[in-house]
């Protein structure tokens, strides 16, 4: 008996597709080609078999009597040709369904299980038991036969040996299951940019402690700091060369229009320097800015541009009260360094950069849904 695997149903070992739904057995199929296969080549073996010509008669002419034998032979013959003509078509055809057939046959076994049909097995009948009377045993029901049981079995496909085996293709997370976000970026042009900026602010409060102001009272030649102002203010600084060229060089008699300006000119040394320091100092937060996140351009521009015009007023007063030649490259060079920061901080990134990271996002177990109570309602009587 064959099983059909289409329809699952019984049908006899000669039968070559299922009288129920038409499918075509697999088993026979390479029979079928074997067979078109063998006409095929005998045909074509007849075809070529040379024919040996037919011996010249004694005869003079043939009576017209004779030819009409000929005649139906030839017509025979041309009716057999057809029919294997028409046969070989009709193999071609059958060769190109079965193809078919099988093709949808294997391509229905790798998309759904097909079933797999197990007889139980027998089982053996225990030991007899010894027999009584006739009268005592009592009549036992016939047993039915049990039907077959169905198991649905996945198919398994198998690689030829020495084929190269891919693993299964991990699925790409959905939209749905990451997030898009604005990243802040590091900007290397503030990094560099507060590098620079701080080896300048360095250099100016290094110049801070360097002479200042030289000067010559009575052939002997005095010289102050920057940092002299600072331990004048603090109380301890009388008596060295600072306060003296506060009261002896900025006087009525040493300055022109002493008798105006000796006095603000006192008090704008004095204080001019101690404001000096204190933006140099403030100019320090630039060191936020080294990770290059943190912008503050308008603070760092404000106090690079506030120390240079602060001793650009310096050396102003310096060249009214001593003249130039009093000066000191110390003086000089850290007001350069000042002038030099704010023009770097001209090229000094505002931006804000920003960057699209993708984000992979947990997602929440949804609970089963519990069901709606539905009212019912009574009919009113």
């Amino acid at each position: 008996m064959k099983i059909c695997k289409n329809c699952g149903r019984q049908t006899e070992d000669d039968k070559v597709r299922c009288p129920y739904c038409g499918n075509l057995f697999e088993s026979e199929m390479d029979l079928v080609v074997r067979r078109m296969k063998s006409d095929l080549q005998n045909y074509k073996q007849g075809m070529s078999a040379p024919v040996a010509p037919a011996p010249a008669p004694a005869q003079p002419a043939p009576a017209p009597a004779q030819t009409a034998p000929v005649r139906a032979e030839d017509e025979a013959w041309r009716k057999e040709r057809q029919e294997m003509a028409t046969t070989i078509a009709e193999l071609r055809g059958e060769v190109r369904a079965m193809q078919g057939e099988l093709g949808r046959i294997q391509s229905s076994h790798a998309a759904y299980p097909q079933p797999v049909y197990m007889q139980p097995v027998p089982q053996a009948a225990p030991a007899a038991a010894p027999q009584e009377p006739a009268a005592a045993q009592p009549a036992q029901p016939a047993q039915t036969a049990q039907p077959a049981q169905t198991v649905y079995m996945a198919p398994q496909l198998y690689a030829p040996a020495g084929a190269p085996v891919y693993a299964p293709a991990q699925p790409a997370l959905s939209p749905a299951e990451t997030k898009s976000e604005l990243k802040k970026v590091r900007s290397s042009n503030r990094i560099v940019l507060s590098v620079l900026c701080l080896a300048l602010i360095a250099a100016s409060i290094a110049l801070f402690f360097v002479s200042w102001i030289t000067y010559t009272v009575g052939g002997e030649e005095f010289a102050f700091r920057g940092f002299d102002a600072v331990l004048y203010a603090m109380g301890k600084g009388k008596g060295s060369t600072f306060e003296y060229y506060l009261n002896t060089l900025i006087s009525a008699g040493a300055i022109p229009l002493g008798s105006v300006l000796a006095t603000p000119v006192r008090y704008a040394v004095r204080y001019g320097i101690l404001v000096y320091g204190v933006l140099l100092v403030l100019g320090f937060p630039i060191l936020f800015s080294l990770g290059g996140r943190f912008i503050g351009k308008g603070w760092h521009s404000a106090f690079a541009w506030l120390p240079f015009i602060v001793a650009l007023i310096l050396f102003g007063l310096f060249f009214l009260v001593s003249g130039f030649g009093s000066i000191t490259m110390g003086f000089l060079l850290g007001a350069a360094a000042n002038l030099v920061r704010a023009i770097f901080l001209i090229f000094y990134s505002s931006k804000v950069d920003w960057k699209i990271v993708e984000r992979p996002v947990a997602q929440k177990p949804k609970l089963p849904q519990q069901p709606k109570p539905v009212k019912v309602q009574q009919k009113k009587k």
